[in-house]
């Protein structure tokens, strides 16, 4: 189940919202939302020419463009903690960067809005930012900022169109350069040394052990042996053998021979990370 971190951030969740945004169907709706916005405009002034008794003889478009986001969404299993290990890697990729979390101001005694999503801002180059977060508990969002009143010599563009036809163009190319840069970020974290997409974390591994197990010293002592042993052998009669039946029924341990249990792919990284091993850099995601 799928679920918004940022209260205060737009969101869409439905199959009808994945159908919305693809690349076919997007201009469109772009276009349908504009003319709406267009149309609401021109009708207040012909309401309040009527109401001063005056009529509406054109209306003129100066259009100023400041700034345009354009963004990708990753899923992720853990979007949180993969921000979290991206941020030293995406902090290095600008000349200015800052990482933001929104904490609980009083701890956990909190009312009324609260924000969770993990944040990662870098400014590429001047008027160029990238900004990385947790968009819900299954997406990550990789979002490139232009702002066009700040942009090199190299790069400017004009941020004021007299058209919607202007403006669409310029929005095509402000698309096709983010696109450009998503794809430069995404190559440097490439090389990096990710962690394994069909791995869960330590976290996971607890709960998983804990819902196999409702006996808490059971849970304890499997997770234990599994972290300090990385397998649990039987013998015959063995007293741990309902409690390692349980956990394969979880798919928290595996059976490698007839006596012989080890912990599942899934839990190896997260066993590693438990036993002190160095965490990983980078994360897992895939297209949304």
């Amino acid at each position: 189940m799928e679920t918004i971190l940022d209260a205060n951030d737009n969101v869409l969740l439905t199959g009808a919202a994945q159908a919305h945004g693809q690349p076919d169907a997007w201009p469109l709706h772009l276009r349908r939302y504009w003319g709406g916005v267009i149309h609401e405009l021109d009708a207040a002034f012909v309401r309040a020419a009527t109401r001063s008794g005056g009529l509406v003889q054109r209306v003129a478009q100066n259009l100023n463009l400041r700034t345009l986001e354009t963004y990708w969404e990753f899923a992720s299993d853990d979007p949180t903690a993969l921000v979290m290990e991206l941020e030293p890697n995406l902090l290095g990729l600008g000349a200015s960067a800052e990482a933001r979390t929104f904490d609980y101001p009083h701890g956990e005694r909190v009312t009324g809005r609260v924000h969770n999503a993990r944040s990662v801002t870098v400014r590429l180059r001047p008027g160029v930012k990238l900004r990385v977060y947790a968009k819900t508990t299954g997406r990550i969002r990789f979002e490139i900022a232009h702002d066009l009143r700040k942009l090199t010599s190299t790069q400017f563009l004009l941020h004021t169109r007299s058209s919607d036809a202007d403006l669409f163009g310029l929005l095509d190319t402000l698309a096709r350069r983010a696109a450009d840069e998503v794809n430069a970020v995404l190559e440097s974290l490439d090389k990096l040394t990710f962690f394994p997409p069909n791995s869960l974390r330590p976290y996971n591994l607890v709960r998983r052990i804990s819902e196999a197990l409702s006996d808490g010293a059971a849970a304890d002592a499997a997770l234990s042996l599994i972290v300090n042993n990385r397998a649990i052998r039987l013998a015959p009669g063995d007293p741990l053998r309902q409690m390692v039946k349980a956990l394969e029924r979880y798919e928290v341990l595996v059976k490698q021979s007839h006596a012989t249990f080890v912990v599942a792919p899934l839990f190896r990284q997260a066993v590693a990370q438990l036993r002190g091993h160095a965490p990983p850099r980078g994360g897992g995601m895939a297209r949304s």
